[in-house]
């Protein structure tokens, strides 16, 4: 079965109001496209249903409702292909621990119809892996890049990375990151990356998505952050008056701070002009994230 490529210029990859009921959960209407070259950063808190989502991507689970495609293909009708077109990096290396890393690449290598064992072997190199080391023996950052190594190695459209960096010191984390641009350089790909950890994450996404108790709570371009929401610090009066664009807000002794969506409201934005400079800030991803979670109710 011969692996499609993606069309240029059409989506690598998208969602379409993807629903899954699991209990008393349900991953509620998401919906997501990536053209070549985006890196999609996909935050929440635990339990918000990030993995739910990697999961219906992989195939591991059904959804309930929806669609998703990848280069114009859908699991459903080709499933191979499909799935050759994804390379997937978990956040712990947990099968075969008793394996060598170069039996760990024989397996990878009868997966994956494009499989490159070349370029698997020099990213082993680049990362200071040693074909004979046991699974078991290597480091949470080693293990990290030992599947990087392997999701890089066979041509994917599409890299998933679940909580990719979770546990692993920071300069390994910025290794992987820089990597991972390196990936999409060509423009050819794209990068899916789920994770609670946004810390460099905002430093190389092109859109966040942010999910929470099932729900798709925004979706944003990331240099667009700024424009689109601000902290205001104000009285209850001040706050009143543009109450139908604030998210939430956080009470103090002598204050009020409130993060604010500013879209087209003249209100917000004559605020803005109006009080002191030093009364408002742009959000960090994890603010957002805050007072997304505490919303006015």
């Amino acid at each position: 079965v011969g692996i499609k490529k993606c069309i240029r210029g059409e989506d690598v990859f998208s969602i379409r109001n993807i629903t899954k009921k699991l209990g008393k959960f349900k991953l509620n209407n998401i919906n997501l496209e990536l053209k070549e070259g985006d890196i999609v950063g996909i935050i929440g808190p635990n339990g918000s249903g990030k993995t739910t989502l990697i999961k219906i991507i992989m195939g591991i689970i059904d959804a309930d409702e929806g669609e998703i495609e990848l280069c114009n293909e859908t699991i459903e009708n080709s499933p191979i292909s499909f799935k050759n077109n994804i390379g997937f990096v978990y956040d712990s290396l947990q099968f075969y621990p008793h394996l060598k890393v170069k039996e760990f690449r024989k397996i990878v290598s009868l997966f994956y119809k494009n499989f490159d064992r070349e370029r698997f072997d020099e990213y082993l190199n680049k990362f200071d892996i040693e074909e004979n080391m046991h699974i078991e023996n290597l480091s949470k950052g080693q293990s990290e890049k030992l599947m990087l190594s392997s999701a890089l190695s066979h041509n994917a459209k599409l890299l998933i990375l679940d909580e990719p960096t979770a546990g692993i010191d920071p300069i390994v984390r910025t290794e992987i990151m820089q990597y991972l641009q390196d990936f999409v350089k060509n423009g050819s790909s794209s990068v899916i990356i789920s994770t609670h950890n946004t810390d460099n994450l905002i430093k190389i996404a092109d859109y966040l998505v942010f999910i929470n108790r099932g729900n798709q709570i925004f979706t944003v371009k990331k240099e667009l952050i700024e424009q689109e929401y601000k902290i205001i610090r104000a009285n209850k009066a001040e706050l009143e008056a543009i109450k139908e664009s604030i998210v939430g807000v956080k009470e103090y002794k002598y204050y009020n701070e409130a993060l604010v969506k500013v879209g087209d409201s003249l209100k917000v934005k004559s605020l803005l002009i109006e009080i002191d400079k030093h009364k408002v800030k742009n959000p960090t991803i994890e603010e957002l994230m805050y007072y997304y979670v505490n919303e006015v109710r």
